[in-house]
């Protein structure tokens, strides 16, 4: 989930920068195609990065419900889960940004020079709007609150049923760790419904039926805060992640022992 909102968070970055060189030079309304605007990073990781981090709140979510609900087998799953559980994600990201990349090349104007330097946006086919606005950012998103509050749930009856049992310096340990990061992510989630998938939602719910979006501009600030927010709260929260956090950034291998001792993913 670090990954996505900090792959969501560089493109937002890179897009500033991007557009900050543009406006310098005075090349904001220099006409390019809108494949031209597509293929550029700022473009297609922006877009990418939307995708990731709602897919990922699902994955949370529901490896969390795990955690929660069946304690002593989640302990038991080894490197090899999460593996395949990003593995697959990532498989999911390459598969959808193809598809991207095709509904953009074939769409019948991506060619013609309608749009400019600035990069404000650039057209897909409309099955893919769809796919990606409404079924992938809103309902994923919606879709990991809902598990969540069965995790708030589960996680207050499991509390009540063990903490007689964790007696042990080592369990008792165990046991606080995952208390702080299903409340770290439970605030996460509640973070990404308010900054992230409320206004995305108003901005489909207004594309879908054809009308102009209110305030655009605003709402596609608010929906960027959420990366920003989730990163702090994952450092400030979960102190021994930083560094796993930090190497990521670096593109450096992450201590075993960092991820382990507190989430799978």
């Amino acid at each position: 989930m670090a990954a996505a909102d900090i792959i969501y968070g560089l493109a937002i970055t890179i897009t500033a920068v991007y557009r900050l060189y543009v406006i310098v030079n005075g090349e904001q309304n220099v006409r390019i195609s809108t494949w031209d605007c597509t293929i550029r990073p700022a473009g297609f990781l922006s877009r990418i990065g939307l995708q990731l981090t709602s897919v990922m709140n699902v994955v949370v979510s529901v490896d969390r419900l795990i955690a929660v609900a069946l304690p002593i087998r989640y302990r038991q799953l080894d490197r090899c889960y999460a593996i395949k559980i990003l593995t697959l994600v990532a498989v999911f990201g390459a598969k959808s940004l193809t598809a991207m990349f095709f509904s953009t090349y074939y769409t019948q104007t991506s060619h013609e020079l309608n749009a400019t330097k600035y990069c404000s946006g650039f057209p897909t086919q409309f099955w893919y709007d769809f796919y990606q606005n409404t079924l992938l950012i809103n309902i994923c998103g919606y879709v990991s609150v809902a598990i969540y509050i069965g995790v708030f749930f589960v996680y207050r009856r499991v509390k009540r049923q063990t903490a007689p049992l964790s007696t042990s310096s080592h369990n008792q340990q165990m046991v606080e760790q995952q208390q702080r990061l299903t409340v770290t992510l439970g605030i996460i989630t509640l973070s990404t419904l308010i900054f992230f998938n409320i206004p995305y939602t108003i901005i489909a719910v207004y594309k879908l039926l054809n009308l102009d979006t209110p305030q655009p501009t605003l709402l596609g600030i608010i929906s960027r805060f959420s990366a920003i927010i989730n990163v702090v709260l994952y450092v400030y929260r979960q102190k021994e992640m930083k560094k796993a956090i930090w190497a990521l950034v670096r593109c450096k291998k992450v201590a075993t022992l960092s991820l382990y001792t507190n989430s799978t993913f």
